[in-house]
């Protein structure tokens, strides 16, 4: 007669915390996928319910996986998206042929004192000191590129 051995609870516990974490994972790329395919972040009306939906699953699993692999949560992570997207357009000039309103619009913010806010929140300095210290960069550049 065999003896089957059980697992002590620690063990199995540890399994499905496991589990949980490469399910988290595994969603958590799937959102960047999608992101980066689709620029959902770009619509100021793009929410969690319709991540979860394009996702196929629901806010609670959309929310861990975030805060799991960024430690943030939805608006901040949609955020630092959207903030991405207005670095990378002053980093190309777009300044210098767009308002700045056109920017962040076209980056997903609806408001000047949101973009306002949220930039000087994640990158510590306003949006103007962004645009000073790249035009500032670009012009040392230029002027090494003439020695």
């Amino acid at each position: 007669m065999e003896i089957l051995q059980q697992q002590p609870d620690d063990s199995k516990q540890e399994q499905k915390q496991h589990a949980d974490v490469e399910k988290y994972y595994q969603l958590y790329h799937n959102i960047l996928n999608y992101f980066d395919s689709k620029k959902a972040y770009c619509d100021p009306d793009f929410s969690i319910n319709q991540l979860a939906d394009a996702m196929d699953t629901n806010i609670t699993y959309i929310s861990k996986a975030i805060n799991v692999n960024e430690n943030m949560n939805f608006n901040q992570f949609i955020n630092t998206y959207r903030i991405n997207m207005v670095k990378n357009m002053i980093d190309n000039s777009y300044q210098n042929k767009y308002t700045i309103r056109y920017i962040y619009i076209s980056s997903g913010f609806k408001h000047q004192s949101t973009f306002n806010k949220v930039f000087k929140l994640i990158e510590g300095i306003t949006p103007s000191e962004y645009i000073r210290k790249m035009n500032k960069s670009k012009e040392s550049f230029t002027d090494e590129e003439n020695i």
